[in-house]
């Protein structure tokens, strides 16, 4: 989970199946208060039949925020830390399905971009707009690998999905 307020606020429920991870729903807002957030995320969860104590990898960064989400009652935990290109290699190594719904996490990810030099080299860096989704997947898979994460009231077929490399 990504925390904001100008920024939005991100939450995923993330499923996956071998090399293939399932971005199957989101939370995506701006000026969510933690206790709106909190609601959103129990929403989400009820609605996919997820076990109520399933881990919330969140930013790191946020530890007042994991507090408070966790005295909501949500097995909310700080995500494992690591760099930035570490964790976004991890996530390079699955093949990404987005569900239909999730137009947020789509938008970013056409638009996730990284920073050039002054001669058009890529950097390894990754330009800080469109990122908050990418930061949400990027905790979890370095946190878990997503060992554990296949939401418990369906099936996952590859065709309910949008495809992304």
């Amino acid at each position: 989970m990504d925390f904001g307020w100008e920024n939005p606020s991100v939450a995923l429920l993330i499923g996956r199946k071998e090399r293939k991870m399932y971005i199957i729903d989101e939370v995506y807002q701006r000026y969510l208060t933690t206790d709106e957030f909190a609601q959103k995320i129990k929403d989400m969860i009820e609605r996919w039949q997820v076990p109520r104590n399933i881990t919330l990898y969140c930013d790191p960064s946020s530890p007042g925020s994991i507090q408070e989400l966790y005295n909501h009652g949500l097995n909310a935990k700080p995500a494992e830390r690591r760099q930035v290109m570490e964790g976004i290699r991890l996530c390079q190594g699955y093949k990404i399905y987005i569900y239909d719904k999730c137009e947020n996490f789509k938008k970013e990810i056409r638009n996730y971009k990284f920073e050039q030099d002054k001669e058009g080299n890529i950097l390894e860096k990754p330009v800080k707009a469109f990122d908050h989704a990418m930061d949400a997947m990027r905790y979890v898979v370095q946190s878990t690998g997503l060992r554990t994460l296949k939401p418990a009231s369906s099936s996952i077929e590859d065709e309910e999905f949008q495809d992304y490399e």
